[in-house]
């Protein structure tokens, strides 16, 4: 199924967070390490607490950093057609940016989602998100030393019991900017398209870098 399918379905590939690419430069470290260890670190660097909550559909992103007394916090809202993996991509890349003012520090992000962590570790992506928090974290690196850790959830951390607070504060309300669907939601939808011919295999995925519609064999399926 070709562009003109794609398009019948609504699906167009600004509206779809899905690419394909190589991260050479991520020079930032994830420390897996610390799935094990589950706990903040104490010493003198920036701390920042990232979070993003999913309830009803709707997602919301918080995040809360503090630098020698020095704080920093920022919040938002992905809307209605995001996941919760969206949420906490965005959220670190918003931090990120946000602390694009600090100087010379060594800044640990705390993170309790370890889909995240796993994705922004990769050398590979297919997430647009993705690309975009892997340069905004390259760029923060430029001027400082950064690395990621996981933190679990709802265990008494202050500062990542804040973060949840600033998330769900902005779960469910409109947004301005609303983020590509994501993956499983476009199949959702080509699902719904192809339901009244009987149809319920089809699958979008990349192809040289553009939108196809594939199918089983039984099927028609070709790039358009």
């Amino acid at each position: 199924m070709g562009e003109k399918h794609l398009e019948k379905a609504g699906l167009k590939n600004a509206q779809i967070d899905l690419c394909q690419g190589t991260n050479w430069v991520k020079n930032y470290k994830v420390d897996l390490n610390s799935f094990a260890d589950r706990s903040p670190l104490e010493g003198d660097h920036v701390e920042c607490f990232t979070d993003g909550s999913l309830i009803k559909k709707a997602s919301g992103w918080g995040y809360i950093a503090n630098d020698q007394g020095i704080g920093y916090e920022g919040y938002g809202s992905l809307g209605h057609c995001s996941s919760v993996f969206q949420a906490e991509v965005t959220v670190i890349m918003k931090a990120a940016r946000a602390l694009l003012p600090v100087r010379g520090r060594e800044i640990l992000f705390f993170v309790d989602s370890q889909a995240a962590l796993h994705a922004l570790n990769a050398i590979t992506f297919n997430s647009i998100l993705v690309r975009q928090c892997m340069d905004a974290l390259n760029t923060l690196l430029k001027t400082n030393f950064v690395t990621l850790r996981w933190v679990k959830a709802h265990v008494g951390h202050k500062l990542n019991e804040e973060a949840d607070d600033l998330a769900k504060r902005r779960t469910g309300l409109d947004t301005v900017f609303p983020p590509p669907s994501p993956g499983c939601s476009a199949n959702n939808w080509l699902k719904k398209y192809l339901q009244p011919s009987g149809r319920n295999d089809g699958k979008i995925f990349l192809r040289a870098g553009k939108l196809s519609i594939g199918l089983r064999p039984q099927g028609l399926s070709h790039t358009g």
